[in-house]
């Protein structure tokens, strides 16, 4: 179970930075958004 959650959370963190990727008004790679969120 506790490999599940973590493979969720590492899930989210992706679709999160493609989100927000998306919303900027600029091109910026969702890969290093998601290594910042990882990193925090």
């Amino acid at each position: 179970m506790k490999i599940i959650k973590q493979i969720g959370i590492i899930f989210t963190i992706c679709w999160l930075s493609e989100v927000i990727t998306d919303k900027l008004p600029f091109d910026f790679p969702a890969s290093i958004v998601g290594m910042f969120f990882l990193f925090i």
